[in-house]
């Protein structure tokens, strides 16, 4: 992965799934993407992304998304300030879920276990990691120590 979030084109084609959420097309990604409403540190205005849900886990009520450029990103720097606004999945919205922040080991646990459950996108992933199709513990810890994960606890389904 790159050491700095994406610019120009890329950063576009990042940015579609907000506008499409905006449009409440959130539906149209089911529980695989989610979007953030935070408090901008700095500006105090309200600021959204959507992100890759890592894990989601409906009647245990926990949702799982890492920042893949570890603490630089702006969300993550933003929940670090202070909680979520709002979390939306799909046409679902949650008012202030609570989170929590994982660290390296439980990281590297969540990062197998997405590997794991989705394969094909591991193989993306894990170019950006220099890790293998089917990592080592070490690789895992090292891959771990680039990203942060964030536990969001929702309301418990079924």
């Amino acid at each position: 992965m790159s050491s700095y979030p994406p610019t120009g084109l890329r950063r576009f084609a990042y940015k579609a799934p907000v506008w499409l959420y905006r449009a409440n097309l959130g539906f149209l990604f089911g529980h695989r993407y989610v979007q953030v409403v935070t408090t901008g540190r700095k500006s105090g205005r309200d600021r959204d992304t959507v992100l890759e849900v890592v894990e989601y886990h409906a009647r245990a009520g926990k949702l799982v998304v890492i920042s893949g450029w570890g603490g630089r990103t702006d969300w993550y720097r933003n929940l670090k300030a202070g909680p979520a606004l709002v979390l939306r999945l799909g046409t679902r919205r949650f008012p202030s879920p609570p989170h929590r922040f994982l660290d390296t080991g439980q990281t590297a646990m969540m990062l197998d276990r997405y590997r794991r459950a989705h394969p094909w996108a591991w193989r993306l992933l894990a170019r950006g990691y220099e890790v293998d199709r089917v990592p080592t513990a070490d690789q895992l810890d090292r891959a771990a120590a680039q990203v942060r994960g964030v536990v969001f606890d929702l309301p418990p389904r079924g």
